[in-house]
């Protein structure tokens, strides 16, 4: 680990120019996962591997050959529930910017739970991150998720263009108690070409692998547009779910400090590996338009995609 992070802190120092994606009409941007079936992400794909689809209709497209920096929103949930999961997260400050952002990439923390908190704006300073999750604590009762998936895509939305947004969302899987309405949020999220990838944890579970000395000095211990409207009616629907479901993420979970470290890896393993298809949207009118991504003469494979993105008339 001491040698991953001296090659980022000097990789960091560089200041290279990192080049973009060159364009003079709007794109949109498909990350795409390739896998086979043990989960292992699969190299060397040629953009005549990949079918595009905007609805039905097969769009031309891209296989982007540049690496786009990554700025990365940790999005944590701090309520009096969450105080097992805190007390792990310290533990892996030094992985956010070598493991998730990775070269050129920066990171930012923001908590929520009575309230939405911005504890830590992007940054590329090691020593920055590791205050701000080494300051993590519990201060409240509440767990307002979908409130701060909106703020966080709002912060995101305010980066220059060249980065690809994600947000890891560490929580329980169901809100408690936002205002914003879910279907907004994911509407959010599919105009803004934002992956969310929630780590979830089980309040019960956590717990159990918590040792008594973490306690000390804290609180307690305690068709997708159709798919949204039924999620909306279900009344606290599993968000974390839905956002990984629309926006191409991986719901992952943990209860062990061990298995948190190994679904951080997952995570950066899927982020660096991933295809990026570019396309120029099809004519029609505003509004959301489903994607499907196929690889070609490879049925044992999966494929994971963003299902659809938010197009606006220009």
């Amino acid at each position: 680990m001491a040698a991953i992070l001296l090659l980022f802190t000097f990789l960091q120092a560089q200041d290279l120019p990192r080049p973009n994606i060159r364009t003079t009409v709007p794109l949109v941007l498909v990350p795409t996962t390739v896998v086979d079936a043990a989960g292992k992400p699969i190299s060397g794909l040629e953009e005549t591997d990949f079918t595009l689809y905007e609805g039905n209709q097969p769009r031309p497209h891209r296989l982007e050959q540049v690496t786009q920096p990554i700025a990365v929103l940790f999005c944590i949930q701090t309520n009096a529930f969450a105080v097992p999961a805190l007390k792990k997260l310290p533990a892996i400050s030094s992985l956010v910017l070598p493991l998730i952002a990775g070269e050129g990439g920066k990171a930012a923390l923001l908590t929520f739970s009575d309230h939405v908190i911005l504890r830590q704006d992007f940054t590329r300073d090691p020593s920055a991150i590791h205050t701000a999750f080494h300051a993590l604590h519990a201060d409240g009762d509440g767990s307002r998720t979908i409130d701060a998936m909106e703020e966080g895509i709002r912060l995101l939305e305010q980066l220059d263009h060249r980065y690809r947004k994600v947000i890891l969302l560490i929580g329980e899987t169901r809100d408690r108690s936002s205002e914003t309405k879910l279907d907004q949020v994911l509407r959010s999220a599919a105009k803004s070409n934002v992956t969310v990838y929630p780590v979830s944890f089980s309040v019960y579970l956590t717990a159990f692998t918590t040792k008594g000395s973490e306690y000390q000095n804290s609180l307690g211990g305690m068709n997708l547009i159709g798919g949204i409207q039924e999620l909306a009616r279900l009344g606290k629907p599993k968000a974390a779910d839905a956002f990984a479901a629309a926006t191409g993420g991986l719901a992952l979970s943990f209860a062990r400090l061990r298995k948190l470290e190994e679904m951080l890896q997952k995570v950066g393993d899927d982020l660096h590996h991933q295809y990026l298809l570019t396309f120029t949207p099809g004519p029609g009118s505003e509004g959301y338009r489903g994607l499907r991504v196929e690889v070609k003469n490879r049925p044992s494979v999966r494929v994971r995609y963003r299902p659809g993105y938010w197009a606006s008339v220009q």
